[in-house]
């Protein structure tokens, strides 16, 4: 009778014990699946940094080539400025010698005529 009662506990332990295998087997495969989707999600996620990279680094350098072209738009501007003011100084100053010469021409006219 001893023998009967301790395989049957052994028949329950070992249907327990199978369950269990069974139970964990299942759990092991949904772990698997999940760990299989998120490892395409991070895949997707790296995919679509790689192309966020792609597209900023042309952004920049794009910035870069708009930034050095404003700096000689820039440059360009002041040097026109600079110019511009030495040529208005000139144009003061030829207006100040006709003026200087239609004083010695009115003077000179006066004379003759007087």
């Amino acid at each position: 009778k001893q023998w009967y009662q301790r395989r049957v506990r052994e028949a329950v332990v070992s249907t327990q014990s199978t369950g269990e295998l069974e139970d964990t087997s299942v759990e092991l495969d949904r772990v698997k699946n999940d760990l299989s989707s998120m490892d395409k999600k991070q895949r997707k996620v790296d995919q679509m940094m790689s192309e966020w990279k792609r597209k900023c680094d042309q952004e920049t350098a794009k910035n870069e080539g708009l930034v050095r072209e404003i700096q000689k738009i820039s440059t360009d501007h002041m040097n026109l400025k600079n110019t511009n003011n030495e040529l208005q100084e000139e144009l003061d100053g030829v207006r100040r010698q006709i003026k200087s010469l239609q004083a010695e021409n009115s003077d000179l006219t006066e004379q003759l005529e007087g």
